[in-house]
């Protein structure tokens, strides 16, 4: 399905952005100053490594990395362009994306998720607004499964999520979830006829310009998977009664037809790091507890797009609709996303930092204190020893 209003939202941030390249000059500006200050004694410091980007009106003050060892064979090592994981922002982009679809009347927020699936137990109950606020009473694990989250394909989830029980009446009261967004994950799948991840790489990013953002892999839904292995298994049967030697497809070759590796555009993909015996140390950019339906890469410049994207009127919704500011934290291990937007000082802050334990809250609290012209305080003490060898 192609959703057919998705031009009214979108062609304003793509003129805007035709009118801002990613890289325009920074402006020269006491406050940029400021800020290259504040950052080079967080570096000195060992208190943050990763990419800033900040703009206000639109003009772009500060755009950088900053590197605690400026040497590419450490796994700290980040350029302006350096690339990470979304993690916890695959959750807005479920979030704008029902609110897409609303324009298009084939999913609301006031939908029971009995409506997708049927046999959901107290799925009359549940609504997909429960399901985006943590108000489902899903658990945030899945209780008595002994095996692997990584390798669960998404109907084999849904399946096991229906063994298990609520927390709490749907609605009475709130858990964090992200169970709950792989059920809507797997719900945009079934509507929009095409896998979570690939939709938002097609619907989203490529209408956004977002050129540096991507899914590592998208996932077939059962019914096309299946018509894909049928088609193998044909082919294969075809071989064998011209009496050629065939192997029937093992499971896991038909696993593997669920599965698909999409083209990426990682230029600069960085590594997650972490604090460990006061030593910066690297960690899996991904663990085997996450699930497979939204793994996205994105960049600074691309996230500062998104902002300006989730900015938008339509969208307040998902912040309070009074809300003066968005302000999205997403986490993984080893890494931190900081988006930051002013609505009507048009400031906006871009924090990716691929060492986890930076003080990133109050480092963005004394950038906004930088932008208003407010005194700030320097930050003092070694957060971490060094790096070690990778």
């Amino acid at each position: 399905m192609v959703v057919k209003n998705m031009s009214h939202f979108f062609l304003g941030i793509v003129l805007s952005s035709l009118m801002m390249s990613c890289g325009d000059t920074p402006v020269k500006t006491g406050i940029e100053t400021k800020l290259i200050t504040y950052f080079n004694e967080l570096k000195k410091l060992n208190q943050f490594n990763g990419v800033v980007l900040v703009k206000k009106k639109g003009k772009t003050v500060l755009r950088d990395a900053y590197n605690v060892i400026g040497d590419d064979r450490y796994s700290t090592f980040v350029t302006p362009e350096s690339q990470a994981d979304m993690h916890d922002l695959s959750q807005f982009l479920a979030k704008a994306t029902v609110i897409m679809l609303e324009t298009d009347d084939v999913m609301h927020r006031s939908d029971s998720l009995s409506h997708f699936i049927p046999d959901f137990p107290r799925g009359n109950e549940i609504t997909i607004q429960h399901l985006l606020d943590h108000r489902a009473g899903i658990p945030n694990e899945l209780r008595d499964f002994a095996g692997t989250p990584a390798n669960l394909l998404p109907h084999e989830l849904i399946e096991l999520i229906k063994q298990d029980t609520l927390q709490f009446s749907p609605g009475t009261d709130s858990l964090y979830s992200e169970i709950g967004y792989e059920i809507i994950y797997y719900l945009i799948a079934q509507v929009t006829k095409k896998p979570f991840a690939q939709y938002i790489s097609e619907d989203v990013f490529r209408e956004l310009l977002m050129d540096g953002s991507g899914a590592h892999f998208y996932i077939h839904t059962k019914e096309v998977a299946e018509q894909e292995i049928a088609k193998k298994e044909e082919e294969l049967a075809e071989l064998a009664a011209l009496g050629i030697p065939v192997e029937p497809l093992s499971d896991e070759e038909k696993r593997k037809s669920y599965v698909i590796p999409m083209a990426k555009k990682l230029r600069s993909y960085l590594q997650n790091n972490t604090l460990r015996d006061s030593m910066i140390v690297p960690v899996p950019n991904y663990t085997s507890s996450e699930f497979m339906q939204a793994r996205f890469y994105t960049c600074v410049d691309d996230l500062a797009l998104l902002t300006k994207f989730l900015s938008q009127k339509s969208y307040r919704p998902l912040f309070g609709q009074e809300t003066p500011c968005i302000d999205i934290v997403s986490k993984g291990q080893g890494i931190q996303l900081h988006l930051y937007h002013d609505i009507k000082k048009k400031e906006t802050i871009i924090l990716l930092g691929n060492f986890d334990a930076a003080p990133f809250e109050s480092i963005k609290q004394n950038m906004i204190k930088i932008l208003a012209g407010k005194k700030y305080q320097l930050p003092k003490g070694k957060l971490a020893n060094g790096v070690a060898i990778d």
